[in-house]
């Protein structure tokens, strides 16, 4: 299944992200207008052990009371969430020090193989001007070499 997203730019995504809020947002925005108007009846707000008693509209009490549960919802998804954020970054940190590591070896990889190359082209450069000799098994040198 071929996804429409992969052919429209991001300009044009950008686009239709804000066509899409306007219409999540707009019955919202406008269903809270209406409940706020239909629900202008006065509310008496009291803490038992307080004198205080706070007269406030019905739809100030319950739209405070949804954003509460909203924010506190959003709190509690948050903290939750903690450990799995932790994870993440330790795992981030030890990918970077992985990478740092492979790169590392790498390079020695590469340096070694460098030395190899240099060493085989000695040793064949000694093996034609007959310097050394070389066998199944054994590498000699000659008695008029010195070893040392």
């Amino acid at each position: 299944m071929v996804c429409a997203c992969m052919f429209i730019s991001n300009q044009e995504a950008n686009a239709l992200k804000k066509i899409f809020s306007w219409i999540v947002v707009l019955p919202i925005a406008i269903i809270v207008v209406l409940f706020s108007v239909s629900n202008r009846d006065s509310f008496g707000f009291t803490l038992w052990p307080l004198p205080f008693v706070v007269e406030l509209p019905v739809f100030i009490v319950v739209l405070l009371s949804a954003l509460l549960g909203v924010i506190w919802g959003g709190l509690v998804a948050w903290l939750s969430a903690g450990k799995s954020r932790r994870q993440a970054r330790i795992n981030a940190r030890q990918l970077e020090s992985e990478q740092r590591e492979n790169k590392r070896l790498s390079s020695r990889i590469t340096a070694l193989e460098m030395e190899r190359d240099q060493l085989q082209g000695q040793l064949q450069s000694l093996q034609k001007t007959g310097q050394i000799t070389t066998g199944k098994n054994k590498t000699s040198l000659p008695a008029t070499v010195d070893a040392a």
